[in-house]
């Protein structure tokens, strides 16, 4: 399912679509969680911004707009908010992992 206005604001992915995305180069996993969710496990190799903080967008910022962003949260909809920011600020290939880490079944890192 796409999320849009007048184009493709994001892409909702399953988990399975996010797994196959993240085998290859050039995706950047993000997690918008809590440091406190963060101790609970995350996936690896992702970076960790949380949507909470007064410096989100201006962390984001700091992204190369260019790359592809696979983004998740524990049900998927804070991630979503998340990629609707990203692209209010120029990104461009956001794909949002429907249901987040609940519906995950990959490994994660401690």
């Amino acid at each position: 399912m796409n999320t849009t206005t007048a184009h493709k604001i994001f892409h909702n992915i399953n988990a399975e679509e996010f797994q196959e995305k993240m085998k290859h180069p050039g995706f950047v996993v993000l997690d918008v969680r809590t440091p406190n969710e963060w101790h609970h496990g995350y996936i690896y190799d992702s970076r960790k911004v949380d949507i909470y903080h007064p410096q989100f967008e201006n962390e984001i910022e700091k992204f190369d707009k260019k790359k592809e962003y696979l983004v998740y949260c524990l049900k998927g909809q804070r991630s979503a908010e998340a990629c609707e920011i990203m692209a209010r600020h120029g990104f461009k290939k956001l794909y949002n992992l429907e249901g987040g880490l609940e519906k995950w079944s990959g490994p994660l890192a401690q």
